[in-house]
């Protein structure tokens, strides 16, 4: 695994949270906090922290559970299953337009075209060069308002595609494979891993990078709290915060165990690099929150500065 940028942005993090997160005095209880997470390498920095202790250095007593994707993460938030989980901008964002009173508290990994993790693949005997090409197809998106499937409308809108003109249906990333062997779909919007194994398999070809094309650099995942809880355990995000930072710095320098650890925690190792992030962007929120008015998947205007925990 290659992880050359996985401390971007922990410089502008890491000296506060550090400070602010103190090792526990000898004999203090650890706090209890519940993570949900997903099982991609963009969360890899919080199963580390697990498995090495980190998270146990820092005050903490952390219970990891895999959530299988974004859209159950807030309600488990604020139910109180989870303290912390994890989040998608569009995700993120309609939560909180429908009244889910949550908090972005730290940064995860970025979607960059230097590094492009998402792409369009077509089956065999499908050639897509550009937009138009997928007129009469039939595409398979992971999910309706997902930032992949906005990513996509946004492109057929930029290309002068009337949407009606192509068939957009909800494919779940492990059908993907199947569906297109089958032919009945004629193209994909996988990620990494996924993409990687579809092409190796001789499934598919990659064909488009329709992601970059929207956004060349854009949040992908961060993680998030409720807005009460975090008001009420400084302590804990602090020590969280901090978890990560030292998270990327042991990927950093330990990649064989780092490796070993991705293999027992998701069942296997995505050999891309990832685009870490820990910082927390204004204008990631504003740019997603834009594309979802444009979209109509939003009906409202949120502040999305007080949508941050500074």
């Amino acid at each position: 695994m290659e992880f050359a940028a996985a401390l971007r942005g922990a410089a502008f993090v890491c000296a506060a949270a550090v400070a602010l997160a103190s090792p526990p005095a000898a004999g203090q209880t650890p706090s209890k906090v519940t993570v949900a997470l997903g099982t991609a390498v963009d969360f890899l920095p919080a199963f580390v922290a697990k498995e090495t202790g980190i998270f146990a250095r820092h005050g903490l007593d952390v219970s990891l559970v895999i959530a299988q994707a974004p859209p159950v993460v807030p309600p488990m938030v604020v139910s109180g299953s989870v303290q912390i989980g994890y989040a998608t901008p569009p995700n993120f964002l309609l939560a909180a337009e429908g009244g889910l009173d949550l908090v972005a508290i730290e940064g995860a990994a970025r979607l960059q075209k230097s590094n492009p993790k998402i792409s369009l693949v077509t089956r065999a005997g499908v050639v897509v060069d550009k937009a138009e090409d997928l007129k009469g197809r039939r595409i398979g998106v992971p999910g309706f308002n997902s930032i992949i499937e906005m990513f996509l409308r946004k492109w057929f809108i930029m290309h002068n595609v009337p949407r009606d003109q192509v068939t957009v249906v909800e494919t779940p990333l492990l059908t993907m494979s199947d569906l297109l062997r089958g032919a009945q779909i004629d193209a994909a919007t996988p990620i990494e891993p996924i993409r990687g194994r579809i092409i190796a398999a001789g499934i598919a070809v990659k064909s488009v990078d329709f992601f970059s094309e929207v956004n060349p650099d854009v949040l992908g995942s961060f993680w998030m709290a409720t807005r009460d809880w975090a008001s009420a355990h400084p302590a804990e995000i602090a020590a969280y915060r901090a978890s990560m930072v030292e998270g990327l710095a042991y990927i950093n320098a330990h990649p064989d165990e780092t490796q070993a650890i991705e293999k027992k925690a998701m069942g296997f190792t995505d050999p891309s690099p990832v685009s870490y992030d820990l910082d927390l962007k204004e204008a990631d929120f504003v740019f997603i929150e834009n594309l979802a008015d444009e979209l109509g998947v939003s009906h409202q205007h949120l502040d999305v500065s007080k949508l941050i925990l500074k």
